[in-house]
């Protein structure tokens, strides 16, 4: 018998029931684990990215970072969360997170503006927003933006570009064959909303994490 814990627990657990039928002895304990850079467990799916750095770091205010993102199965979420580091900014900025599908690779028509959430509070906390929403099964793209110019978020290092590009189509973004994200600069957009439909530009460095739950 095979018994799935909740993504939070991370863990799956295998009971041997053939000696008794009243009794489960534990026979394995195994931690869920990343599946080729996309964080995955049942119900919680991060950005695509390598590494395990998360550390902290600030980005560039107003900047729209759009980050690829794979949905494995139609999957349901009600939280969209980023997860703030050693500086939380103040309480009169703001960040803000989207979703957007993909078209011919690049950043697509908005799917869900999520809103925005007030920075500052304490530090390295877990900032969530509520959402509904259904996905089907495939390719989209994440958006971040903040105001803030000193908050920090968790982020991932570069990643290598070619697996990535291979499996949606893009092609010599970065003449280094690295590309960690596309972006652009929207003046008051953590504030005011995102754009229905991106102008991006090609990026370089790291890039924050966002997360989606079903919790």
């Amino acid at each position: 018998q095979t018994e799935v814990q909740s993504a939070l627990d991370d863990e799956l657990i295998i009971y041997d029931t053939s000696t008794s039928t009243n009794k489960k002895a534990l026979v394995r304990d195994i931690g869920c684990q990343g599946m080729g850079g996309w964080g995955i467990t049942t119900n919680a799916i991060t950005n695509y990215g390598t590494g395990n750095n998360f550390a902290a770091t600030a980005f560039t205010v107003d900047r729209i970072y759009y980050l690829p993102l794979l949905i494995p199965r139609k999957s349901t979420f009600n939280t969209y969360a980023v997860r703030f580091g050693g500086n939380s900014g103040s309480s009169s900025n703001v960040f803000r997170l989207g979703l957007y599908a993909m078209d011919n690779g690049f950043p697509g028509s908005l799917i869900l503006d999520a809103g925005s959430a007030a920075c500052g509070g304490a530090n390295n906390s877990v900032r969530e927003l509520a959402i509904d929403l259904t996905l089907e099964a495939g390719f989209y793209y994440t958006a971040f933006v903040t105001n803030d110019s000193v908050v920090t978020v968790n982020r991932q290092n570069n990643f290598i570009s070619g697996t990535l590009h291979d499996m949606i189509g893009l092609v010599n973004l970065q003449s280094d064959g690295r590309d960690s994200h596309l972006y652009e600069n929207l003046a008051n957009s953590a504030a005011n909303g995102l754009p229905s439909t991106p102008t991006i530009s090609r990026g370089s460095g790291n890039h924050p994490v966002v997360f989606l739950y079903n919790v």
